[in-house]
């Protein structure tokens, strides 16, 4: 008997379908992005007032409503501090059809695709698990 029958990897190979499928291909690009933490209303300076002692939010139809308890403004444009946001690993794919291809040879590449956000994480933790990982002797200064 071959080792085909007996390999995990090429026996998983020929059960599942292949993504992309031949012909196509699917490009992958990974990103951070940094975001409010899930408490903190981004606002317009303009869209924010007090009105008898209570924080107001102006609504999409341009009525206002009271900032919900809890919750917390920040004027965009104004730097937030770390412990105030999130970080998220974001995912953009883009297919192909690499079997077409245009005027100037490329292949005739899609619209994006499957943009998604995943992998929320307190932007703190994250900075501070990443100063922890790095190295600290044996280094030299570069100027």
């Amino acid at each position: 008997m071959g080792e085909h029958k007996e390999n995990e990897t090429a026996l998983a190979s020929q059960t599942f379908p292949r993504i992309p499928p031949v012909g196509r291909g699917l490009g992958l690009e990974f990103g951070v992005s940094v975001i409010p933490k899930q408490h903190i209303l981004l606002m317009k300076p303009g869209d924010v007032r007090e009105e008898e002692g209570r924080k107001q939010v102006r609504k999409t139809d341009g009525g206002w409503q009271d900032v919900p308890e809890g919750a917390a403004v920040h004027l965009l444009g104004e730097p937030m501090l770390p412990e105030d946001c999130d970080v998220t690993l974001t995912v953009v794919a883009q297919y192909a059809n690499l079997t077409m291809r245009g005027a100037d040879g490329q292949p005739a590449v899609g619209q994006t695709v499957l943009p998604m956000s995943f992998g929320r994480m307190d932007m703190k933790k994250l900075l501070e698990r990443c100063e922890a990982s790095l190295p600290t002797s044996g280094l030299v200064l570069v100027r």
